[in-house]
């Protein structure tokens, strides 16, 4: 199997999380977030993360790559979880994770 068909297959079980549970304006609710309240965000990508302990548990990963100082980021994370707790419904939340490439 290509690299360019697993990739694909990513893209579609993704779609089908944002479908099936309601998520895409959300996603896009927390793109506009993130670059909001964090200081350099350079891009952000979109990844499934399935938990092999727990059946049917899969989370939708922002990774977020900043330029900023580690300092700065923890102080931008607080606000942009402050405004995540305001405007995610608390039973839509647990679809989502956070991770930081901080340079």
């Amino acid at each position: 199997m290509s690299a360019n068909v697993i990739v694909e297959e990513q893209k579609q079980d993704l779609l089908n999380i944002y479908q099936i549970n309601g998520l895409s304006q959300y996603v896009y609710m927390i793109d506009d977030m993130i670059n909001e309240n964090y200081r350099g965000v350079n891009f952000i990508e979109h990844s499934l993360l399935k938990d092999p302990e727990i059946p049917n548990h899969e989370q939708i990963c922002f990774e977020i790559y900043l330029t900023s100082e580690p300092d700065e980021a923890i102080e931008d994370q607080r606000k942009f979880y402050k405004a995540l707790i305001k405007l995610i419904p608390s039973d839509k939340r647990h679809f989502f994770t956070f991770t930081y490439r901080v340079s």
